[in-house]
């Protein structure tokens, strides 16, 4: 494959910030110098029109580096067969940076950057590893994943798989028309929204979590496989909200250290104990769930007026 290598460096001071837009091809975005963008791109030179298809780089007075695929036809008539090259971006910034970068036919990773985050892609998977701060992805198709990502995550995406694992978020909100998602994460103060018209929804979460759950489906279920505690009844926690109109929400619990391979868990019946008309009874059978208080204060009364 024949290609064309176009590199620039950008000497730039703290807050970093890189705003990048693709037509086709690639952005791989690592960890560079403290006070250096460095940009290599690649024209590929046998597929699509070379000739008409551009890279710019700039940058601002302050500081700010911009890269741009122009595709410049030579009339608008072009636009209807339009045929603009891969171009193959492998970018070096600060390990602190802030991204803008969007994509029409193009697949993203980046990894071990912290920073406010805008990525976008109307075709293509993205890929994310490593990253702190906040982070806003829009996607119309294509798979998102992401590992040990940690701040404030919003997703909105059209068709498209979404996986997030060994992950903490402090909110995060999902929004898809047509796709599954799957979450690996500690809590924090959320919410945890999803929203989804056709989909599935498992979060994985430590044993010990507590948390809120609102969820409304028009068909679909809601599975927990966390230990209920009945003496816990108070709302506290985070929320962890879920619309759908046909998808599952799946509530399973991580292995003992967050990271780790996880299995889906299967939930463990216990055989049922029968009642019985005794004090102990009672208290038992609320200690377990089986009842509520009412119910309880109810038997209990029971149990008082036949000792009598």
């Amino acid at each position: 494959m024949t290609k064309e290598a176009i590199e620039q460096t950008f000497h730039v001071h703290a807050p970093a910030q890189l705003s990048l837009a693709n037509i086709s091809g690639s952005v791989e975005i690592m960890p560079g110098e403290t006070d250096m963008i460095t940009v290599k791109a690649f024209k590929n030179l046998e597929e699509g029109d070379s000739k008409r298809s551009e890279v710019e780089m700039t940058q601002a007075e302050d500081g700010s580096v911009s890269i741009k695929t122009h595709y410049r036809p030579e009339s608008w008539l072009s636009f209807l067969h339009w045929e603009a090259c891969d171009v193959e971006y492998k970018v070096s910034v600060p390990t602190t940076c802030k991204l803008n970068v969007s994509g029409v036919s193009n697949t993203l990773l980046i990894q071990d950057i912290e920073g406010e985050m805008r990525l976008s892609t109307v075709s293509g998977d993205v890929a994310l590893k490593d990253l702190r701060g906040k982070i806003e992805l829009k996607a119309v198709s294509g798979n998102i994943t992401g590992e040990r990502l940690n701040g404030a995550v919003c997703v909105n995406i059209v068709s498209g798989d979404t996986h997030f694992s060994a992950s903490n978020f402090s909110s995060l909100e999902v929004k898809t028309i047509s796709g599954d998602c799957e979450a690996e994460t500690m809590l924090g103060p959320g919410p945890y929204s999803f929203d989804a018209i056709s989909g599935d929804v498992r979060l994985i979460l430590p044993g010990e979590s507590r948390f809120i759950v609102h969820s409304s489906s028009l068909s679909g279920d809601l599975k927990s496989f966390l230990p209920v505690d009945p003496t816990t009844r108070q709302e506290s926690g985070p929320a962890i909200k879920h619309h759908s109109i046909s998808g599952d929400l799946h509530i399973d619990s991580s292995q003992t250290t967050l990271g780790l391979p996880v299995n889906p868990l299967t939930p463990v019946l216990e055989p049922e104990t029968p009642a019985t008309d005794t004090r102990t009874g009672v208290l038992d059978r609320l200690a377990r769930g089986e009842i509520s208080v009412d119910q309880a204060l109810q038997l209990l009364n029971n149990v008082s007026v036949l000792s009598r």
